[in-house]
C-alpha cells in the first residue's frame, strides 16, 4: 500500500491537497472511492478510518480531497467546490496513477453525506454511493432550531436552491446505495422520508439504523459494512 498526498494548483485558484491512498501493484478492475469530509474537516479527516487495511483488501484506491465548509456546491459567495470535486480531483488522479478500468464510488459522511448525493447523482461516473449521517435535507434543516443547525446555516446562506436531493432521488435507479443514520443522531429526524425514497428509488440498496448519534466512532464501525456493500459481487 501507498499513500500520496497531491498538492495540486486546481481551479479554486489556490493549492489544494488531495490523500491518495492505492495498492502497491495496480490490479485490474479497480475500485476507485471518492471520499467526502464533514464540516470542519479536510482531506485528513479519513486518516482515522484505517484506510491502509481496506486498499489491497478490496483492490481499493481511496481519494480524499478537501472542500472546506461548501457542502460541495459552487458557492454563491465562495468558491465553485462542486465543479472542482466532481470534475477536476477525479483527472487530477487519473493523470497520476494508471487505472486499468477503474470503478468510481462516492462516499461522505456528515456534511460530505449531502456532497456524496449531489455529485453522485449529477454525474454517470459512479456505481455506487456511501452516506454515512449525511445532512441530506437542508431545506427542512434549514428550518429547525438548535446549535448544530444554526452552525450550519452560517454556511448554507442563500443557496438553498441547489439544495434538495430528494427530488433528484429517483433519476439513477442503477446506481447502488448504502445509507447510515443513528437513532441518536441529531439529523435522524430527517431520516423517515428519506429512507423510503431510497428504498423505492434504488433497486440495490442498504439502509442501516443503530443507536449512535452523529460521531466518528460510529462511522468508522459502519465503514467496511459500507465498502463490501457497494463493491457487491465484484
Amino acid at each position: 500500500m501507498a499513500k500520496l498526498e497531491i498538492r495540486t494548483n486546481c481551479l479554486l485558484g489556490y493549492s489544494q491537497s488531495i490523500d491518495v491512498y492505492h495498492p502497491n501493484e495496480m490490479k485490474s478492475k479497480i475500485n476507485v472511492f471518492l471520499l467526502l469530509h464533514g464540516m470542519g474537516g479536510d482531506h485528513s479527516s479519513w486518516n482515522r478510518f484505517n484506510l491502509e487495511g481496506y486498499v489491497e483488501k478490496y483492490n481499493c484506491v481511496f481519494v480524499c480531497p478537501s472542500a472546506s465548509n461548501s457542502f460541495y456546491m459552487n458557492m454563491e459567495t465562495g468558491d465553485d467546490f462542486y465543479d472542482y470535486i466532481s470534475t477536476q480531483v477525479l483527472n487530477i488522479v487519473e493523470d497520476i496513477i494508471v487505472m486499468n478500468s477503474p470503478k468510481f464510488f462516492i462516499c461522505g459522511l456528515s456534511m460530505g453525506g449531502y456532497g456524496a448525493f449531489k455529485i453522485g447523482l449529477s454525474k454517470n461516473k459512479f456505481s455506487g454511493i456511501g452516506n454515512l449521517s449525511g445532512a441530506i435535507d437542508l431545506k427542512t434543516l434549514y428550518t429547525q432550531d438548535g446549535p448544530e443547525v444554526n452552525y450550519l446555516k452560517e454556511f448554507v446562506k442563500s443557496n438553498l436552491e441547489q439544495q434538495d436531493l430528494i427530488e433528484n432521488l429517483t433519476n439513477k435507479p442503477s446506481i447502488r446505495v448504502y445509507s447510515y443514520i443513528g437513532s441518536n443522531d441529531f439529523l435522524y429526524p430527517l431520516y423517515n422520508e428519506f429512507n423510503m425514497l431510497i428504498k423505492n428509488s434504488f433497486k440495490s440498496n442498504k439502509i442501516v439504523i443503530d443507536d449512535g448519534n452523529h460521531d466518528c466512532l460510529f462511522w468508522i464501525s459502519r465503514f467496511e459494512e459500507m465498502i463490501i456493500y457497494l463493491l457487491g459481487e465484484r
